[in-house]
């Protein structure tokens, strides 16, 4: 009876000591998951936006941690993403493409039906393992369902930057390059640009510098005779490429030193003169200190003027918008720390003359980035992203995730 009442009183032990070992771990899982949702760094990032009757569509990407309409799913790939905003720069809808691993929308346009949105994904497990994207261009009716969707992969790494209308077709440029794991050469790659008809067949396919030129387009201008197209190639030269419609090169001109984003935008001002934004380094591959660059081109790819601006030890140019008479340029400014660029942004102001009016400086208390700048009703509207602790109109940030920013002056 004694040695019943033992085991008995033997067996409590062991039961209270293993549920507060179970509490224990409980406490210590409970403590671990909080101290990493703590001190992990979550991100969205708007890369366009353009107007709309009801307000404004921005694209960019985001892992929905901070999304009112979508639900977070770890481990928190960031996915190709769209906001839909009001008048008052209200969030009143969130839409991602809910495919592969990470991605990212970069530019848009409005159609009369619809919208069209390119960007770049990982699909596959490969293209997660090394880093690597399909670029993809997509139509949305006017309610954001898809209509149809095409991926395009010349090599293994290629990403679509920009898209604009002409007719009944759309011209997109971009990059397609080998993957980090892959070795070789192909001549179809480098900087791309590729025309899509209205139901999403592709229809031309043009290519510079080829796989190992490391070649981009950042941006295009439709004009009368064909398209002007800006970027970079072997990670430092600027390059500006025009193209009749049917992919002909008519000129080609070079720019430099540039850092790895080269050229990023070219702006329309008069019937034969364009701005382009950029960067200029001292030398190639000098990237810890380099000054913001205005270039203006004619209608035949001459330099006709450069314009430079300095706000630290990096300065560079994103994009351009024309305001009545004026050009506001947005751009970043700052600091490598450990080969990240710590950086506020500024809004510029220049006359067609390129002479400088005036600036804003966006300052945060950690990175603030502008990225593209539009006009509407003769005021201009700016998107990007911060990590900054900031208390805006329409956004409360808590000074350690990337949230999506745009502002409207």
């Amino acid at each position: 009876m004694k040695n019943k009442e033992k085991t008995i009183k033997l067996l409590k032990y062991v039961t209270i000591g293993l549920a507060i070992f179970f509490l224990l771990e409980l406490i210590y899982f409970g403590y671990k998951m909080i101290n990493i949702r703590n001190n992990s760094t979550y991100y969205s990032g708007i890369n366009s936006v353009i107007k709309t009757d009801n307000g404004y569509v921005a694209i960019g990407f985001s892992d929905k941690k901070h999304s009112k309409f979508l639900k977070y799913e770890a481990p928190g790939y960031n996915k190709p993403y769209i906001w839909v905003y009001d008048n008052d720069l209200k969030i009143v809808k969130e839409i991602n493409l809910d495919l592969g691993y990470n991605g990212e929308f970069n530019d848009l346009i409005e159609v009369f039906d619809g919208y069209i949105v390119v960007g770049n994904i990982e699909m596959s497990d490969t293209n997660h393992k090394d880093s690597a994207t399909e670029g993809v261009i997509i139509k949305y009716d006017k309610d954001f369902n898809i209509v149809w969707r095409k991926n395009y992969n010349a090599l293994g790494d290629t990403k679509f930057n920009v898209v604009k209308e002409y007719k009944d077709s759309y011209f997109v440029g971009g990059s397609s390059v080998f993957e980090s794991s892959a070795l070789g050469r192909d001549e179809k790659g480098g900087a791309i640009i590729l025309q899509y008809n209205k139901d999403g067949e592709k229809t031309l396919e043009m290519s510079h510098g080829g796989a190992t030129s490391y070649g981009l387009f950042n941006d295009i201008e439709i004009v009368d005779d064909g398209i002007i197209a800006v970027g970079v190639m072997y990670k430092g030269t600027g390059i500006i490429y025009k193209y009749d419609f049917k992919g002909k090169e008519l000129w080609h001109n070079y720019f430099g030193y540039t850092d790895t984003m080269g050229l990023t935008s070219i702006t329309k001002i008069n019937n034969s003169e364009f701005v382009i934004t950029a960067s200029k380094l001292e030398g190639k591959d000098e990237t810890d200190n380099y000054q913001a660059a205005l270039i203006k081109i004619n209608n035949k790819g001459n330099i006709i003027k450069e314009e430079y601006y300095v706000k630290d030890n990096i300065s560079r140019f994103n994009d351009s918008v024309l305001l009545d008479d004026k050009l506001y340029v947005v751009g970043v400014y700052g600091k490598k720390n450990d080969s990240i660029l710590d950086n506020d942004s500024v809004i510029v102001t220049y006359n067609d003359s390129l002479e400088k009016q005036d600036e804003l400086i966006y300052d945060g208390n950690k990175t603030y980035t502008l990225t593209k700048i539009i006009n509407v009703d003769s005021k201009y509207v700016v998107v990007g992203n911060t990590n900054s602790k900031l208390k805006l109109d329409n956004l409360k940030t808590n000074g350690l995730d990337f949230y999506q920013v745009i502002d409207k002056q």
